[in-house]
């Protein structure tokens, strides 16, 4: 049964029974067997107490159990379907027409759809742009294209209302948008992102980088007392800088909440998913765009390994 299931349905996480044991009192060995089959993200729930159910006569042949197929209902609200964004525009700044610039051998965005696309957990991907160029690059690697008003492309658009403009035409249960700029981060970082999410029941949620420097704002100390001897760092609490490279948002309270108060991006109960390492670096220089494409070249390298100086 777990090699049917992962086969059949790739992107199952959990079955609940209800029966005592997915283990045979006949054969608890192939019971326990059974168990080591389903991945380590897999959650067997087993005697549940399911209220509401329909009995399916499916028989299972050789299968030592409960021979029909139980199908039940349960309370609460689960998000079935995941849509990744990964929002572009032409225009930049500060970097020219990053979206589109050559970093280690393809465009910076196929990055982002590339991991998008790898991910478990996401059902679709969309590049939301204005433009036809951009989309064009979308539909090469792969994926679909929202076409967005030139208006929602502007500078000073907050991510707020490009948002409720994709959301309000594409189904969905929630949104994650993947940051372009943010060249390196992975597939499983999108797929922890989703199940930090699920886990906490967020409405919504910011990647955020921890960084345990001794921080200062408008002249204040934030995480440490100037009054005294300076705490080593591993000792002070870390300062959660947001670094948006992957965000999530359950689509109706988003609307719901945009509708009401015209903002969104901050709501109901938030989350903060921290990032570690370099994956969640943000390109919005040109520095940044250098320090990228050294970064992704390093991972094609072999691991070498670690010496020391001997005096």
């Amino acid at each position: 049964m777990a090699d049917c299931l992962k086969e059949a349905y790739p992107k199952l996480r959990m079955i609940g029974l209800d029966i005592i044991s997915l283990t045979s009192q006949l054969d608890r060995h192939e019971g326990m067997a059974s168990h080591k089959r389903f991945p380590p993200q897999f959650t067997v729930v087993e005697d549940m107490d399911l209220k509401n159910f329909t009995v399916a006569p499916v028989l299972f042949e050789n299968m030592n159990g409960v021979p029909c197929t139980v199908i039940a209902e349960i309370e609460g609200e689960y998000i079935v379907k995941y849509v990744a964004e990964i929002p572009a525009r032409i225009g930049s700044q500060r970097v020219k027409m990053k979206n589109l610039r050559m970093l280690n051998g393809k465009p910076m965005i196929a990055w982002a759809i590339e991991a998008c696309k790898e991910a478990t957990r996401v059902d679709e991907v969309y590049v939301n742009t204005e433009n036809d160029t951009l989309g064009k690059v979308a539909e090469k690697w792969g994926v679909k294209h929202y076409l967005r008003k030139p208006e929602l492309a502007e500078d000073h658009i907050a991510n707020d209302q490009f948002n409720y403009d994709f959301l309000k035409n594409v189904d969905c249960d929630a949104l994650v948008m993947v940051n372009p700029v943010s060249p390196l981060v992975l597939p499983e970082d999108i797929d922890g992102a989703i199940e930090y999410f699920e886990e906490n029941n967020f409405d919504s949620m910011v990647a955020v980088k921890p960084e345990k420097l001794h921080s200062f704002y408008k002249g204040e100390a934030l995480n440490f007392s100037t009054d005294g001897l300076v705490p080593m760092t591993q000792n002070i609490d870390p300062v959660k800088v947001c670094v948006w490279a992957v965000c999530v948002w359950r689509k109706e309270t988003f609307l719901r909440h945009y509708e009401a108060k015209g903002f969104a991006t901050f709501h109901g109960k938030i989350g903060l998913y921290p990032m570690h390492s370099v994956r969640p670096i943000k390109v919005s220089e040109e520095e940044d765009f250098q320090l990228a494409e050294l970064l992704l070249k390093a991972r094609e390298q072999p691991e070498t390994e670690i010496s020391y100086y001997d005096i």
